[in-house]
């Protein structure tokens, strides 16, 4: 009995023990410096961007909740410890999900709808994930319909709304004098994006609002992506072009009137295939193709 109960606790303790590591699972986060003042932090397939200097801390989103400890000690080391500004550039939580720590002490900057769209419980098909509201003080409070301009750390941040491409709240926000465009996920590089057509994305809209970003991006402006690698003016032109491409085949294929099995059965974007690393092929035709029906629905 007694060599039982040693058993018992022994295994209880390993099992506490594992919990406890699992819990306190640190995230290593990558600096890299982009200017004197501003920083892109990255973490897995995720990026965003914070402004650190003698104003104090602004985030361009706030990353997954899991990052946000993580990205605090890293604001230790940059000499803060907290945000006072936090701009969201759409409502999905792997960008907002930072709100939840730092919210207590930051203005929260987003478009008028993300406010809405975090303050309920929401179900996203492209993900099929379920994402429960946010508390009041995780949510924005300073919101705005076209543009806000803010003025921090000697720089000019222009936040600009671009409705209805990845998603209906998109913004795009521009680092002035760094030189940098944050464009949430307007763009994931050699990949198929995904669009949020559940909640006001839509594929050719998404190309309309790139070509307006590439139209004011220099030679030199860094445009720093959601997710995986940063680009530039070149490489948009080309992600536009091929988003241009592939939902022109996809249109062309629904006015001779084939239906969405035809289209996947023919493998119309096998040409494309390369792109193909998140969404496949045929997820990324099922999206183009719904998205489409939704705009011919309106």
């Amino acid at each position: 009995m007694k060599l039982k109960l040693i058993i018992y606790c022994f295994i209880l303790s390993f099992v506490s023990a594992v919990n406890a590591f699992s819990q306190n699972t640190s995230y290593k986060i990558t600096v890299t410096p982009l200017s004197s003042n501003l920083y892109k932090f990255s973490c897995g397939v995720n990026n965003w961007l914070v402004s650190a200097g003698p104003d104090g801390v602004l985030l361009s989103d706030s990353a997954p909740e899991k990052y946000a400890e993580g990205t605090k000690a890293e604001l230790k080391k940059l000499g803060h410890e907290k945000a006072a500004y936090i701009i969201n550039t759409h409502w999905h939580h792997d960008h907002c999900g930072g709100n939840l720590l730092f919210g207590k002490d930051a203005v929260i900057i987003a478009q008028h709808s993300v406010r809405k769209d975090l303050a309920m419980d929401k179900y996203i098909s492209i993900f099929d994930e379920h994402f429960k509201a946010y508390p009041e003080y995780a949510l924005p409070n300073m919101t705005f319909s076209k543009e806000v301009k803010i003025y921090f750390n000697s720089e000019e941040i222009t936040v600009k709304h671009f409705p209805g491409g990845h998603s209906a709240s998109d913004a795009a926000v521009y680092f002035k004098n760094a030189d940098v465009i944050h464009i949430g996920d307007m763009a994931v590089m050699g990949q198929f994006p995904s669009v949020d057509f559940d909640n006001g994305g839509n594929v050719e809209q998404l190309a309309e609002h790139l070509k307006k970003i590439i139209s004011e991006a220099g030679p030199e402006t860094k445009i720093i992506t959601g997710h995986l690698d940063d680009t530039d003016r070149q490489g948009l032109i080309e992600y536009r072009a091929m988003l241009l491409a592939t939902v022109n085949i996809v249109k062309q294929q629904m006015k001779r009137g084939a239906d969405l099995k035809e289209m996947q059965e023919k493998d119309i974007l096998k040409e494309w295939r390369s792109w193909g690393k998140h969404l496949t092929c045929n997820m990324w035709i099922k999206t183009i193709y719904e998205s489409l029906n939704q705009k011919i629905l309106k």
